[in-house]
């Protein structure tokens, strides 16, 4: 405390012998050192006010992102239970496509039964190869429509179209229809 009393009277001491001239310039220049510290704190300031922005700005972001991706997860988490029930629900794949083809009135000139194969995700693929003969698109599309919108995972993996010459408006169709159940129902 006595150290800064004895600099400030020696301050005072050395005012008092300098001209009015020069404490007008000692005034100007201890004002444009004070100004040029405000500056440069307003600046280191403003420089981490603008760094937190930035920061919230991209944790709002990811914020964002994040529930976007909830949302998507809840969307294939339910599509995923949808697709479990319907695996866990065998079908008699022979049985199932001769129901339809009579439903449908679509007369099946072969239906053979390929097996079952199971894979190492413990799921089923049991398929059946059948042959159509002199079907109209529109009969043929009701009956895909049946197979493949049906709760039963069946599903279409090849077909080929053959068309007729004596019959323009048909068609003779071959192909295999896969049905998918776990092996835990088989």
């Amino acid at each position: 405390m006595n150290r800064l009393q004895e600099l400030l009277s020696e301050v005072e001491a050395y005012l008092q012998k300098v001209s009015p001239r020069d404490r007008v310039l000692l005034g100007v220049t201890t004002a444009l050192v004070v100004l040029f510290v405000v500056g440069l704190s307003g600046y280191g300031f403003s420089q981490a006010v603008h760094r937190h922005e930035v920061t919230i700005e991209a944790k709002t972001k990811s914020l964002k992102e994040i529930i976007q991706l909830a949302a998507t997860y809840g969307e294939r988490v339910r599509a995923r239970q949808q697709l479990d029930q319907r695996l866990k629900a065998k079908v008699a794949l022979f049985t199932f496509i001769d129901d339809v083809s009579k439903k449908k009135h679509i007369e099946i000139g072969g239906l053979q039964d390929r097996g079952s194969t199971t894979g190492q995700d413990k799921i089923t693929e049991s398929t059946v190869e059948l042959d159509l003969n002199k079907v109209t698109l529109d009969k043929l599309t009701e009956f895909l429509n049946a197979i493949e919108h049906d709760p039963h995972l069946i599903k279409v993996k090849k077909m080929r179209l053959r068309a007729r010459i004596d019959d323009p408006n048909s068609v003779d169709v071959s192909m295999t229809v896969a049905a998918y159940s776990t092996a835990a129902s088989t």
